[in-house]
């Protein structure tokens, strides 16, 4: 009986239920830091520009949507950091549109916002 039991194979996941979140939350949130910064890099003004802010303004309603009530990952440090760099974000695209130029000061903030929660993410915070 005890060879029966330690040879046993980890229960998968089923419908969400035994699910590895933490590394679907890194996951998730380092997908997100990358298309951020790749759209933000985008020239402003351009169709392509437009396009990559809408996938990111997606991409951060349901990101906020699926972990903001969530105290495990709410408390993190890299969600705080991301939450307060997709606020500002969100602000902008609502305020000035998917296309607009983002002030430099605004996003230097936002950058290092970033930056910081990529490297709290990298640590498991």
């Amino acid at each position: 009986a005890a060879a029966v039991i330690a040879a046993q194979q980890p229960a998968h996941a089923f419908l969400g239920i035994g699910e590895d979140r933490s590394a679907q939350y890194t996951k998730e949130t380092q997908k997100m830091i990358d298309d951020i910064k790749g759209a933000l890099e985008l020239e402003a003004n351009s169709d392509a520009r437009e396009e990559a802010m809408k996938v990111v303004k997606d991409e951060t309603v349901a990101w906020v949507s699926k972990y903001r009530r969530d105290g495990k990952f709410s408390g993190r440090q890299s969600f705080s950091l991301m939450y307060s760099a997709v606020n500002a974000l969100d602000g902008q695209l609502v305020s000035f549109g998917l296309k607009a130029k983002v002030p430099k000061k605004r996003l230097d903030r936002m950058m290092k916002s970033i930056e910081d929660a990529e490297r709290q993410l990298q640590r498991g915070r």
